[in-house]
């Protein structure tokens, strides 16, 4: 079974779409990556410079930077996904043979619930990132639209990206709603290639602890028998899941160093988006004139938060399976087995009970605890915003 041909298969097609599947590594298709980037830095700063030219002021920087946030956490992901790739395809490497290692029907059962879980959770970004798309395009083309069709005395209230001095406003012509829309599709699809990433990273090492907790349950009770033949043969089993276990919690050291440096950038990138997007909102339903200012602000301040919750959720994942295997350990029958396997058990609970997570230089910890401090600098920043004005 492949699982990138049957659960993990949207994932694949999106890989393709937005150029950042690893194993296609030709000429045309390093191309489009670098026109992709170069199309997310040409709009970054055709914004600030749009900044620098207008009028300097709250209200300006604020509706700028709203924009601006999100386009480079965009880039910044993308530039992460391209750098992964080594890692990418040793990990893809791994899903695709794990089958291999399975022993019987619940093993077999424990990866397929791990597997459908995971691909559900990517199908529900991708049909949340349509209707973002699809919402948006609804609610700012249908000003334009009447405009034309049904046009009143004066224009229609439009959403605007960037406001010019003089307190000029620039709405929303076909060519910067194309623009838009290319810019959110692209962005949406490269947020959910890295997110996806990290969903398909945490629900791997969950079914590997899950796979151990399971083998080591069911070696204790055969150990735990008096006169059990073939103790030598059990304890080789050990060895393994113990190998098994060792394995997987130095690819989460690797994932950690690897991705260390760009998560920490997105992490601050995430922060001081989500507390512009936020005061703007704030901002939009104080004022309540602009049904479009409060419906785009608010589409942006939920899908930080929905983005922030869930990489954070899955390094609390990693975390509670783990701690699991030590949970599974402590309240067998341990006692009973050999010397032996009780000193294998040791180690293990040990590796266990020390802590097992995704951690970023020291700095910063994807967890429960991660996201509340995250929405507790959010706020923060926010409220700062707020005591300029």
């Amino acid at each position: 079974m492949n699982v990138f041909d049957n659960q993990y298969r949207t994932y694949r097609i999106i890989l393709k779409i937005i150029g950042l599947w690893p194993y296609d590594n030709s000429i045309y298709v390093w191309i489009y990556r670098l026109c992709l980037l170069i199309y997310f830095l040409v709009v970054v700063l055709v914004q600030i410079f749009s900044l620098a030219k207008s009028e300097i002021s709250l209200r300006n920087c604020i509706v700028t930077l709203s924009t601006t946030f999100p386009t480079l956490l965009y880039c910044l992901r993308y530039i992460y996904c391209l750098t992964l790739f080594s890692y990418t395809e040793l990990l893809f490497d791994n899903i695709r043979t794990e089958e291999h290692i399975l022993q019987d029907m619940t093993e077999i059962q424990i990866q397929t619930k791990y597997l459908d879980i995971s691909s559900h959770i990517i199908d529900i970004f991708c049909w949340l990132s349509f209707i973002c798309v699809a919402a948006t395009w609804i609610f700012i083309l249908n000003p334009v639209t009447l405009d034309v069709i049904m046009p009143l005395n004066k224009s229609r209230i439009h959403f605007s990206l960037i406001f010019l001095s003089n307190d000029r406003r620039t709405y929303i012509d076909i060519f910067m709603v194309l623009n838009l829309i290319i810019i959110l599709i692209f962005g949406l699809l490269s947020l959910i290639c890295s997110e996806s990433l990290t969903n398909i990273f945490s629900y791997y090492v969950c079914r590997q602890f899950d796979i151990v907790s399971y083998r080591m349950r069911k070696i204790i009770v055969n150990l735990s028998m008096p006169n059990l033949p073939k103790t030598d043969l059990k304890l080789r089993d050990i060895h393994r899941v113990v190998d098994i276990h060792c394995r997987t919690i130095e690819n989460i050291h690797i994932a950690s160093t690897n991705t260390a440096t760009q998560y920490l950038l997105a992490i601050i990138l995430c922060i001081l988006s989500f507390s512009v997007n936020l005061y703007r909102l704030y901002n939009a339903l104080i004022i309540m004139n602009n049904r479009m200012e409060i419906f785009g602000s608010a589409l942006m301040v939920m899908y930080h938060l929905m983005i922030a919750f869930y990489n954070n959720h899955c390094g609390q994942l990693i975390i509670d399976s783990n701690f699991g295997i030590f949970k599974e350990l402590y309240a067998s029958t341990w006692y009973r087995i050999p010397l032996k396997a009780q000193k294998l058990l040791l180690f293990m609970m040990f590796k266990s009970s020390v802590g097992c997570e995704l951690r970023l230089c020291g700095l910063f910890t994807a967890s429960y605890a991660g996201f509340t401090s995250m929405m507790s600098s959010s706020f923060s920043y926010c409220a700062v915003i707020y005591s300029i004005q």
